[in-house]
């Protein structure tokens, strides 16, 4: 079988989630707009969903209350997002959403994805505890996408299956030998696949992965959980402990860590995937607040790059970050 490829999907990609699942973005968004707060050009990736609606945070299905359509947010500041002022300087956030959302069914119904034209990225993550349940929610959204599919306008369709959400009580190392079960079930759809993963997955497993045909790239990195990857020292400095039963999102589980501390860990791991042997597509971002992460992470080896946490701590560089991640990551590839 033939790869897939993820010509024509641009070198700047939004984050799972940056934009909402519906390209409406966040209420904040329109008031920072005058300022650079703008995704032109920017290939969009859809907010990830899950098999069955996540609306209850009393249950602990989903963090985050959402309105009736599952999609806006009840809370102007919605308490499952950590974010102080010394934090906001420092370039960095705590959130534990935990994948609220209206489930796939509701989304696909709306056919919000279906009208869109540009190339898109749709994402998609199983959250059932035991491995034979979670690939039967696989199963069982692709059933309903290889359905839809035909009725999109857009020429250029992906999938990001994600395996690292930090906010759903899943270990990654449990979840890797999951992977290549789950592009066997998908590479029929004919569009690109591609797993997302945070920078604790292991670069030898990686490197497997990558060499499945049904795997036309691999995203890195997902935000890495409280008190996790970094040093303890590090976390007790910034938050005053390394024990996510103390973290300031506790009552969620810890929640997960991104900005500007995640950049120099995606470089890394980028750089020592190329070094490993890893050729296929890598669309990274963690941490990149302005052009200068943008180019880091082409010369570490990245095909594309993806935006998200710049949106809230650095709205004013998203378009500069933009036009130079598109000018380097066309250079570098020609």
């Amino acid at each position: 079988m033939k790869k897939q490829s993820f010509e024509g999907f641009g070198r700047v990609w939004g984050a799972s989630g940056v934009q909402n699942f519906d390209k409406s973005g966040w209420w904040y968004h329109q008031f920072l707009r005058f300022i650079g707060l703008v995704f032109w050009g920017v290939t969009f990736v859809s907010k990830t969903t899950t098999l069955r609606p996540r609306l209850d945070p009393s249950k602990r299905e989903g963090n985050m209350p959402l309105k009736d359509d599952g999609i806006t947010p009840k809370e102007k500041f919605p308490k499952c997002i950590h974010i102080t002022f010394w934090m906001w300087i420092r370039g960095m956030v705590l959130n534990a959403v935990g994948l609220s959302g209206p489930g796939a069914k509701a989304l696909l119904e709306k056919g919000i994805w279906h009208k869109m034209k540009g190339p898109i990225v749709l994402s998609f993550m199983s959250v059932a505890q035991k491995r034979e349940e979670r690939l039967e929610e696989l199963r069982q959204f692709l059933r309903m996408l290889r359905l839809e599919l035909p009725k999109f306008n857009a020429k250029k369709i992906a999938l990001q299956i994600n395996y690292s959400c930090p906010n759903t009580g899943h270990d990654l190392k449990e979840l890797a030998g999951e992977v290549c079960e789950g592009l066997d079930m998908a590479w029929d759809l004919r569009i690109p696949i591609m797993p997302k993963f945070n920078v604790q997955m292991p670069i030898e497993d990686a490197f497997n992965i990558s060499h499945h045909s049904g795997c036309a790239g691999i995203c890195i990195s997902n935000t890495i959980p409280f008190g996790k990857v970094l040093p303890p020292a590090w976390w007790e400095k910034y938050f005053g402990t390394a024990d996510p039963a103390k973290s300031p999102l506790a009552e969620f589980g810890g929640g997960g860590l991104s900005g500007k501390p995640l950049r120099s860990l995606v470089e890394k791991w980028v750089r020592d995937a190329r070094s490993y042997g890893i050729s296929c597509h890598i669309n990274a971002g963690g941490g990149v607040l302005g052009p200068i992460g943008a180019i880091r992470l082409f010369l570490a080896g990245a095909d594309s790059i993806f935006l998200g946490s710049i949106a809230m701590l650095r709205p004013w560089m998203m378009l500069p970050t933009i036009w130079v991640g598109k000018f380097v990551g066309w250079f570098m590839h020609v």
